[in-house]
């Protein structure tokens, strides 16, 4: 039910994003060809309104894999791939951006409603060019993340879980904040947990001047070819 659910609210919103970018672009190009300074008020109107839509599809995706992460839905191949019934219910909440398809519903959430700010901030210059340029790219982009959801990174892609399925949970690293530190540390092992010798040696007084011999001269740090 909620790969159902989660699928259909993907198609809405990518066909509501083409309609929106498709409708204002109309709008331009009846503007140029009859030398108008102002856009059609109505098919403004109308793109405008499909930022909501783009908007709520978003946020139903969202509330649908979470609930589907939360309830253990391990029908959802997503949830069978970060999932854990082992795992704490906060953990699972993390686990939607945990994978690369769980990001992109993150980033179009936010995405979308970043766009829904912008059509009710600017709404008072609705027949502008530019803010309909502004808005035009903007479904663009949403069109796209929305395209990458409907098929090559489709987060609602079913599973026929065996008998007594458990998933292996988000990332450690997601679930163990020890491991957290511990992966900034592997980066690069400290030298000593004293914060003053962990300055770069750049900032140590005289680091940068070549070392001075005995005779005056002085031995470049530049390796020879």
């Amino acid at each position: 039910m909620n790969t159902t659910i989660g699928y259909t609210a993907v198609l809405v919103g990518f066909v509501a994003s083409l309609m929106g970018a498709g409708t204002i672009a109309y709008a331009l190009r009846s503007a140029a060809r009859e030398s108008a300074p102002q856009l059609s008020m109505p098919y403004m109107r109308l793109g405008r309104r499909y930022a909501w839509v783009t908007l709520a599809m978003a946020v139903l995706i969202f509330v649908v894999m979470e609930r589907a992460l939360i309830t253990r839905d391990f029908t959802s191949a997503y949830v069978a791939q970060v999932g854990s019934s082992k795992t704490r219910p906060f953990f699972n909440f993390a686990s939607l951006w945990s994978s690369l398809e769980g990001s992109i519903i993150l980033w179009t959430l936010i995405l979308c409603g970043y766009v829904a700010v912008i059509a009710r901030k600017f709404r008072n210059r609705i027949s502008d060019p530019m803010f309909a340029w502004a808005l035009l790219v903007m479904f663009v982009v949403t069109a796209f993340f929305f395209f990458l959801m409907v098929g090559p990174t489709n987060p609602f892609r079913t599973f026929d879980p065996p008998p007594g399925f458990d998933g292996p949970g988000p990332n450690p690293i997601l679930q163990n904040h020890v491991l957290q530190v511990l992966a900034f540390l592997a980066m690069e092992p400290p030298r000593s947990l004293e914060a003053g010798r962990e300055r770069p040696q750049s900032t140590r007084p005289g680091a940068m001047r070549p070392p001075l011999h005995r005779d005056g001269t002085a031995t470049s740090r530049v390796a020879p070819a």
